[in-house]
């Protein structure tokens, strides 16, 4: 159990890393300091420990439920709604007689190969040797389950959580009705790939469209602050419009030399990017929502990361809240420091403040820790 809270900062789409952060602790400690009497809200919290759990409302999730696992099992539709799970499901042999040589695949490829067999409790393709022709779907359907939902295809239809979730989604508008499963199953596909991929971005202008900028402090600095607002803008905005990571950086040591090319080919890299850390997941919010930057002028003492910055001096980093889709700046000295003065024109020189911004919403690159 843990606390929700009452401010704004507790209620929306998305989970704030403040809470989050605060039910991990209480959970795994397995102790609650809180008064059940009390009269603030309580939320129970149910953890699920599998290798790779599925994205909040996983368009996967959803088909598996309409159509079945095996129906997963459509590399055209992966490619078209699920792109980036796609490009690690690809690497895994369609038959025993495709199986390739591992050492030709890039250090990040053969990274994701390795993902893929350790949900078959396998080390490399060529202990797949043994595996008939005849066998060869049902690891399909392994290995697509477990990747895309969590877990294998037993533990879902064994499952009396998935199949209530299941039953809840199977309903009948009237008993003259079909029910939604047998009414939706024949085009399920092509709905869930309309509706996911018009969540994505077209373009940079896509999300600064729903950029808006506010002043928090008391009116007098409000009125000396508006010149500092309308510059955070112009740098934020030039910022989105680049295309991947800012040049001479240390991020291509830090995300891999091959995720760094392929993000350097991503005109939406950035954008994607800022979404993923203002909202807490990787699809666009629905139409008429908007994201909120926010100019700070009281920093509370824990913006210092225990005085590992010196709150009147550092440019500090910057707060993103995912549950009211907000990020918030701290003005001071550091700050005023990287927004002083016009941005530049040429959008492949990098600022001060590229470089800032960049490395609070960066990748890191895929972890090669072996135990």
């Amino acid at each position: 159990m843990f606390i929700s809270g009452i401010t704004p900062d507790s209620m929306g789409d998305g989970v704030t890393r403040e809470v989050l952060d605060a039910a991990l602790r209480i959970v795994c400690s397995c102790v609650s300091p809180l008064d059940t009497q009390t009269d603030e809200g309580f939320v129970m919290m149910n953890l699920l420990r599998s290798f790779c759990a599925p994205l909040p409302l996983s368009p996967a999730l959803l088909q598996a439920v309409i159509g079945g696992v095996e129906s997963l099992d459509d590399p055209s539709w992966l490619q078209a709604v699920l792109p980036e799970s796609w490009s690690t499901l690809r690497l895994f042999p369609v038959s025993r007689l495709a199986v390739h040589d591992e050492s030709s695949l890039s250090a990040t490829d053969h990274n994701r190969l390795r993902t893929l067999l350790y949900l078959i409790d396998k080390q490399s393709l060529s202990e797949l040797s043994s595996v008939r022709d005849v066998q060869w779907p049902s690891l399909l359907r392994r290995i697509q389950s477990s990747y895309l939902l969590g877990v294998r295809p037993r533990e879902i239809t064994e499952s009396l959580t998935y199949a209530a979730f299941r039953d809840g989604i199977d309903q009948a508008l009237s008993p003259m009705h079909p029910s939604f499963i047998e009414l939706i199953s024949s085009s399920s596909k092509y709905l869930l790939h309309d509706l996911y991929t018009t969540c994505r971005l077209i373009s940079p202008g896509t999300l600064i469209e729903r950029l808006f900028y506010s002043l928090d402090g008391d009116e007098t600095w409000k009125n000396q602050s508006n010149e500092l607002l309308a510059s955070l803008k112009a740098h934020l905005e030039r910022y989105l419009k680049g295309v991947g990571h800012p040049a001479g950086g240390v991020f291509e040591a830090l995300v891999g030399v091959d995720q760094f090319q392929r993000d350097n080919n991503d005109v939406n890299y950035r954008t994607q990017q800022f979404i993923k850390m203002t909202s807490g997941v990787n699809v666009f919010c629905q139409a008429g929502e908007h994201f909120l930057v926010y100019l700070r002028q009281d920093i509370p003492p824990s913006v210092g990361l225990g005085r590992h910055y010196n709150i009147l001096q550092d440019p500090l980093p910057p707060a993103f809240h995912a549950c009211t889709l907000e990020v918030e700046f701290w003005v001071n000295e550091g700050l005023k420091k990287l927004l002083s003065g016009a941005p530049p024109q040429d959008m492949t020189t990098p600022t001060a403040f590229d470089m800032f911004f960049h490395s609070s919403i960066v990748d890191i690159g895929e972890d090669d820790f072996n135990a």
